[in-house]
């Protein structure tokens, strides 16, 4: 089962056959002939005059290419950036000049366009007669031609079991009920209009702002055919270090927890407790350790027990070199012996996952892009992701296309591309955001399908953010729920499952799992958490811990819209209100049509709901 790597359609400049006879064809556009290999456009010269013949850039010449094949039709700017730069992260500005080089060279107007009409934050549309070599010409002014271009047409973003069908002729409507019809299904239809969504998905869990995240580590039921590439971690056994013979059973069950919870996670391989079991009663170094069990990474460490103190001393270490990586002790005071043990592993297991995560990551983009295996390429796809970038996420969908060809039976791939997906969908970089939900819940279901547990925490992970969107909270609850059984120390499910509970209206236990999976994740400055707690907080009524969790945010990222309305209504709510109008005006003007009026109306909570609202009355929203 193969996806279509772009936003609504994957064919293009990408190597496919059907590109290469696209780009050997001559294209008649209008009064002008390009021949596409070339990039060269000829016409007839004025009143009988000598032909005028110019050559644009490749690029260029791409982009009117990719518009004739789609002759009529309104093509979004990711579906041609996707199409003209595959595989390559390059800013919007980069279509916007080719457009602006296109029209000078074929003498068209923005305003009053023969060629290339540009719709409102819905793409380009070619609007000349078009016609291949020697074919009938056909346009949108009227009825498609029967005869079409020898291009094969591009599949929806439905086709995720095969090819779509050509897309069908475009209708003899005028130009302005066309536009009357696409303005019909306005952008608050998308599926975060509930405006507080916005927290969820322009700085939530699935979507993410870029942050030290926390890696899916390690099943046994890993695919075999990203098994070889997967990273091999070994836990020895923990030293009791405190003096009691009598607590070795302590130090042996905090090991055992930890290897057994670290196994929940997909992604790393760990190491069998027999197979450590013997360094219980030998030391060896981590060279040693590597030789032996061929470990990556191995945890070193020890458990003191002293007067009711609980401390609890762990290492990572390269397994090859010896360098320590990371070190952290935990500390837990008194009480029942087993709520003890399962706070700290709860605490190594998260904090080792985020490490060994973000190792990971920086050894794959370190690799040539030829030498990387699936398993590396869905790790670079997450760390696009998590940039929250329009140009990263088209690379991460292509990177998970190509991570699904070299391992279809990779459950993590199928997980990343159900989030980015989502992203793409809830931050508004799709034409029609409830098929971008559509295609992340297949996603999610096919990863389901497949033998990994610690990719199917995360897929009901994903399901239940997607039901949160669609304000089905009963399930969203439900499936959050089945993700925390499969993987309870996972601080990405901690995160969905707060969110989930933040909109059903429990905001002060929604606070609590936020509290504890930033614990967890100390180090993730720019977690998607921290701007997720946030609403909490307010919706908590904590606002001075909103309020300082929202400047630390936005001076992380103040492009963002949804920071700049939480920071109006926590102004407003303080009475300062010319400064939260400053902070709306910033809001319309960093995105014109961010729905305010509608800005926390999905919480399940009237109370909550009400508290937002008035909150952004205040500010002038």
């Amino acid at each position: 089962m193969t996806y279509a790597p772009s936003d609504d359609a994957s064919a293009g400049s990408s190597g496919r056959p059907e590109d290469a006879d696209a780009a050997s064809l001559v294209w008649t556009v209008g009064a002008w002939r390009l021949h596409a290999g070339t990039g060269e456009l000829q016409r007839e010269g004025d009143r009988g005059g000598p032909p005028e013949s110019q050559r644009v850039e490749p690029k260029v010449a791409e982009v009117l290419v990719y518009l004739a094949r789609r002759a009529g039709q309104v093509v979004s700017r990711d579906e041609l950036l996707t199409a003209v730069w595959p595989g390559v992260v390059v800013g919007d500005d980069a279509l916007t000049q080719a457009v602006i080089k296109l029209r000078k060279a074929l003498g068209d107007d923005a305003k009053r366009p023969e060629y290339i009409e540009t719709l409102a934050k819905r793409g380009y549309r070619l609007i000349a007669p078009v016609a291949a070599a020697d074919e009938p010409a056909r346009g949108s002014a009227g009825p498609t031609s029967a005869a079409e271009p020898k291009v094969a047409a591009a599949p929806s973003p439905d086709a995720l079991a095969a090819p779509a069908a050509p897309p069908a002729a475009p209708s003899p409507r005028s130009t302005s009920e066309t536009r009357a019809s696409e303005h019909a299904k306005p952008w608050r239809r998308a599926a975060w209009a509930g405006g507080l969504a916005a927290l969820a998905v322009a700085a939530g869990v699935a979507l993410g702002i870029h942050r030290d995240w926390a890696w899916p580590i390690g099943s046994a039921g890993a695919p075999r055919a990203t098994a070889e590439s997967l990273p091999v971690i070994a836990v020895l056994p923990l030293v009791n270090a405190s003096g009691n013979p009598a607590r070795e059973f302590f130090s042996d069950g905090v090991t055992d927890e930890v290897i057994h919870a670290l196994g929940r996670y997909s992604g790393l391989r760990v190491i069998s407790r027999n197979s450590v079991q013997q360094f219980k009663q030998r030391e060896a170094s981590a060279r040693v350790v590597s030789q032996e069990l061929g470990a990556r990474y191995v945890v070193t460490g020890s458990v003191r027990e002293v007067e009711g103190q609980v401390r609890v001393a762990v290492e990572l270490s390269d397994a090859q070199t010896a360098r320590v990586l990371w070190s952290e002790h935990f500390d837990r005071r008194g009480g029942e012996v087993f709520a003890i043990q399962d706070s700290i592993v709860q605490n190594i297991v998260g904090a080792l996952a985020v490490k060994v995560s973000k190792l990971e990551s920086d050894r794959a983009a370190t690799r040539p892009p030829r030498q990387r295996e699936a398993y590396e390429q869905v790790l670079l796809a997450r760390a696009l992701l998590l940039k929250a970038d329009r140009a990263a996420n088209r690379q991460g969908r292509a990177l998970t296309a190509q991570a699904r060809e070299l391992a279809p039976d990779f459950a993590m791939a199928f997980v990343v591309e159900a989030e980015l997906e989502d992203q793409r969908a809830n931050l508004g970089w799709m034409e029609d955001p409830a098929q971008g939900l559509r295609l992340a819940e297949r996603a999610a279901r096919q990863a389901l399908t497949l033998n990994d547990p610690g990719a199917n925490a995360r897929a009901h992970a994903q399901l239940g953010r997607i039901h949160t969107i669609r304000g089905e909270y009963d399930l969203a609850l439900a499936e959050s729920e089945r993700a925390r059984a499969l993987n309870p120390n996972d601080t990405v499910i901690m995160e969905v499952r707060a969110d989930t509970l933040l909109w059903a209206g429990r905001a002060h236990e929604a606070v609590a799992l936020m509290e504890s999976a930033l614990r967890l994740d100390p180090a993730g400055r720019r977690s998607p958490i921290r701007q997720m707690i946030i609403g909490a907080y307010f919706a908590a009524e904590r606002y001075p811990e909103a309020w300082a969790a929202c400047e630390r945010a936005l001076a992380e990222h103040p492009e963002l819209p949804v920071l700049h309305t939480l920071r109006a209504m926590l102004l407003a709510q303080a009475g300062r209100l010319e400064e939260a109008r400053q902070s709306l005006a910033e809001v319309r003007r960093l995105q014109p049509n961010f729905p305010l009026g509608e800005f926390g109306n999905r919480f399940a909570d009237p109370a909550i709901r009400d508290r937002f609202q008035a909150a952004l009355r205040k500010a002038g929203g």
